[in-house]
């Protein structure tokens, strides 16, 4: 999802992930009860003894605790007294849900027999919403809020293509590059906030104030984009900068031993860092999902995002040290140099169309396999250290009896 590669869009996505571990309260309003009244009258009025068989099996199917489903598909058809956490492909909701709902897939779908009591917190690349919704949160592509739906309270989204069909009770904040709105079943009830490239929302269907915040828009003249590229490359080369000096001058251990693994262990080193990419979110977000592990999950997913951030540097690190040895200058000076070029080099080959993306993975997977495999194997340099020593310690008495041995032979 190309949006993601905005800045405050990756930080709502964290924040999705951390309101998910520590959200666990649920709650209903009597303004919720008396909308759901007027159907639920209706069907028993129509037919007294289905409904009564029908009341008993939702009953029994209810699921009383919070829900926790890591599937590729998922249907929830059934009553839930609880919160929902989803992660899957494809995800379809068709029933009452009395708490909050938590869903990271490609595909959600709100179905129109659902009633979702407390609030959804949505990151898809398609999301339909059908059903009553009390209030929603939604990070996608293609965000739909069709005819049949009723978001009782806030609509809070960032879509690149908005329908806006339906009612939204109280106030809409919203981003979007295109929309499409029905103003004959489209109403907000509140206020509207809202920011787009060139698309606009008709005042017609609000019922409060208006306030449109316009995106900013780059011309396309060769001059700008010069600039843009420059601005980018200074920004990397002053944060590599920072993170090199502290490297070179205060954990000189750390460079050698980084520069040694980079000769020895390359193929390692990516194996460790494709698998701490893959596995470290999702040990992430099982943490969420407890009480204790908040605090670790917090620590770790900022270490994650933060070596991920200056994976460039990392590599170039022990880069710069292989060219000043081939040089035969091997100073901390010339290492920073060195290093600086690397990075420059590094972010050159990332600007490159469908090779870039490539090289950029790369480089992440390498840095941030550099500091796992470093992390896991200083123990047992350690080790192997302390077992030196003590090899030394017992072999030097030895010495010296032999030497007492041939001064009493000498004697005798």
């Amino acid at each position: 999802m190309s949006y993601l590669k905005n800045s405050k869009l990756k930080i709502l996505v964290i924040l999705f992930l951390i309101i998910a571990s520590i959200t666990t309260i649920a709650y209903a309003t009597e303004d919720v009860a008396q909308i759901a009244e007027p159907e639920s009258q209706a069907i028993l009025t129509s037919e007294e003894e289905e409904n009564e068989v029908s009341t008993n099996l939702e009953v029994s199917n209810t699921v009383y605790n919070d829900l926790y489903i890591f599937e590729d598909s998922v249907t929830i058809d059934y009553p839930v007294s609880g919160n929902v956490y989803v992660m899957a492909d494809n995800v379809t909701i068709n029933s009452v849900i009395d708490g909050n709902v938590f869903v990271l897939a490609k595909t959600l779908n709100i179905g129109p027999k659902s009633y979702v009591y407390s609030d959804v917190f949505a990151c898809a690349e398609k999301i339909t919403i059908n059903g009553y919704v009390y209030d929603l949160y939604a990070l996608s592509d293609n965000l739909t809020i069709s005819s049949d739906s009723y978001i009782i309270r806030d609509l809070k989204a960032s879509a690149s293509n908005l329908t806006l069909n339906g009612y939204i009770g109280r106030n809409a904040d919203l981003s979007f590059s295109n929309i499409s709105v029905n103003e004959a079943s489209a109403a907000i009830g509140g206020n509207l906030s809202y920011s787009s490239k060139s698309a606009s929302i008709p005042e017609s269907i609000v019922a409060g104030e208006v306030k449109f915040f316009e995106e900013y828009v780059e011309e396309s003249s060769a001059g700008l984009i010069a600039r843009s590229y420059i601005e980018d490359a200074l920004q990397v080369l002053i944060i590599a900068l920072i993170v090199v000096l502290v490297a070179v001058y205060a954990a000189p251990k750390f460079v050698e031993k980084e520069q040694t693994i980079l000769e020895t262990k390359l193929l390692a080193s990516l194996g460790y860092g494709a698998l701490a990419l893959i596995v470290i979110p999702i040990v992430c977000f099982i943490l969420f999902c407890t009480v204790i592990g908040i605090i670790p999950a917090l620590t770790l997913l900022f270490v994650y995002v933060f070596v991920l951030q200056i994976s460039s540097a990392i590599v170039s690190i022990p880069l710069g040290k292989i060219i000043c040895k081939k040089m035969n200058k091997d100073t901390k000076v010339m290492n920073v140099l060195m290093s600086m070029v690397s990075v420059l080099v590094i972010w050159v080959l990332e600007q490159i169309p469908v090779v870039g993306g490539i090289i950029s993975l790369l480089v992440a997977i390498l840095g941030l396999g550099l500091v796992v495999y470093y992390i896991f194997h200083i123990k047992s340099k350690v080790k192997n250290e302390n077992i030196v020593a003590e090899a030394s310690i017992v072999v030097e008495p030895k010495k010296e009896d032999s030497k007492l041995d041939e001064k009493n032979s000498n004697d005798k």
